[in-house]
């Protein structure tokens, strides 16, 4: 199995100039680890396992995470309407739940912002839950009838998390979350903040030769959808506390990784802040942001943990994500392994994750 992953790998690096980290776990033990590439082109330091990139989209499920302890507190419940927390909120009938499982029916936050031009400064998250207050955007459904991947959704769950534990989600989830879980690398950042020694600076390798850096903006000064950065040693330290218990309860946990059923009784294959395999089951996630662009499947303390952060822009991601998964369940197989059999149907794995905060 080994060599095949290295030789997927070699592949992408040699066609497409890709610059990534990668570590695959099993049962707690890492059974592959290889670092390819550079943290800052400008400089050439070379990436390693403790660098720390851009998770984009990867920060969900933290988000999500810190609503389940807030559950687990007793500070809040999945099924409170939002407006209890947020009341200035004009949407009715919406649900934490609908937050976490993306079927709130609520629209993108982006162009909203957008249209404003530049020079309006920052953009944190209040000034999306200002935004949502004065533009009042039609909702695309009602919430629960279909799914529809979102940041607003997660803008919000952050401030419900601000709301319920009395200080920002990037205050908390530091001492709650990062610090107990051993990232060590791990640190929220927005834009305007003073950039740390050794972040991973996403770019794209031009047609000609040379690069672009690709940078944050006005946009970026929110935290929930995105904004954690960590290193793909931190997200394996990360993934064995969630296997221990030591972040939340395993029964609370568990039911992250259930498909919401929607309104007309269909799964969506998408839990408390996770997707889910259709085929498989395993829980996964991507994120796409700046040229970083990353994924995470997690395999419940006894299948594969991956994690593959890039910050080449790298164009064809859902294709090497889906042949290192075959490779990996087809070794499982082989073996044996129950953590492989865990879906409810034979469906697609994977779904396009563009420059969004991805993930979608």
């Amino acid at each position: 199995m080994l060599p095949r992953l290295n030789s997927i790998l070699d592949g992408y690096v040699e066609r497409d100039g890709l610059s990534f980290v990668m570590i695959v776990r099993r049962g707690g033990a890492t059974i592959f680890e290889r670092a390819s590439g550079v943290a800052d082109p400008e400089t050439g330091a070379p990436l390693t396992l403790h660098s720390p990139f851009n998770l984009a989209s990867v920060t969900k499920p933290f988000t999500a995470l810190c609503i389940m302890q807030l559950r687990q507190r007793g500070a809040l419940e999945y099924d409170d309407d939002i407006r209890e927390w947020l009341p200035e909120v004009p949407c009715e009938g919406i649900t934490v739940r609908h937050l976490l499982t993306h079927t709130s029916g609520l629209p993108e936050y982006f162009e909203p912002f957008r249209k404003r031009g530049p020079g309006n400064g920052i953009l944190r998250n209040r000034g999306v839950l200002e935004l949502i207050c004065r533009e009042r955007p039609e909702r695309l459904f009602p919430p629960g009838d279909a799914f529809h991947y979102c940041n607003t959704n997660y803008i919000l769950l952050a401030l419900i998390a601000e709301a319920a534990a009395g200080k920002p989600l990037a205050e908390y989830i530091v001492p709650n979350v990062l610090v107990p879980a051993g990232m060590s690398d791990a640190f929220p950042f927005m834009y305007g903040q003073a950039e740390r020694p050794g972040m991973v600076r996403g770019f794209e390798i031009l047609p000609g030769g040379g690069y672009r850096l690709k940078g944050l903006g006005e946009m970026d000064g929110v935290f929930g959808d995105g904004n954690l950065y960590a290193s793909a040693a931190d997200l394996c330290s990360w993934s064995g506390a969630l296997a221990s218990g030591r972040l939340v309860a395993p029964a609370l946990l568990e039911e992250a990784f259930r498909p919401f059923r929607l309104n007309g009784g269909e799964p969506s294959y998408y839990g408390l802040g996770w997707r889910i395999d259709r085929r498989l089951g395993f829980p996964w996630h991507a994120g796409s942001w700046m040229g970083c662009r990353n994924y995470i499947r997690y395999g419940r303390g006894d299948g594969f943990d991956v994690v593959l952060l890039s910050n080449s822009s790298f164009a064809r991601q859902d294709e090497l994500i889906k042949a290192l998964n075959e490779c990996l369940d087809s070794a499982g197989a082989a073996a044996g392994d129950p953590a492989t059999g865990r879906g409810e149907e034979a469906n697609g794995t994977l779904r396009r994750s563009g420059e969004d905060r991805g993930g979608a």
